[in-house]
């Protein structure tokens, strides 16, 4: 809702590794469906060095439970 706090730690974890911060967080769209008001982030990073196979990805916002997990595969 509008007045909620924002998200300002954004993280994420590669095969369950130690969280790393993303540095460099831009928000891409802002929609109102009142009486909420949603935001969208982007944030990009770079995936170097992965051993050949599947890799899991999950990104955190504020160090949330709520989390969104991504599938790599790396060849």
């Amino acid at each position: 809702m509008e007045g909620s706090p924002r998200p300002i730690n954004f993280s994420f974890r590669l095969d369950g590794s130690q969280p790393v911060k993303f540095e460099d967080i831009s928000t891409s769209r802002i929609t109102h469906w009142m009486p909420y008001v949603y935001t969208m982030y982007k944030a990009m990073f770079s995936l170097e060095n992965l051993s050949e196979g599947n890799h899991t990805v999950v990104v955190y916002a504020n160090d949330m439970v709520v989390s969104r997990t991504f599938k790599v595969n790396s060849f």
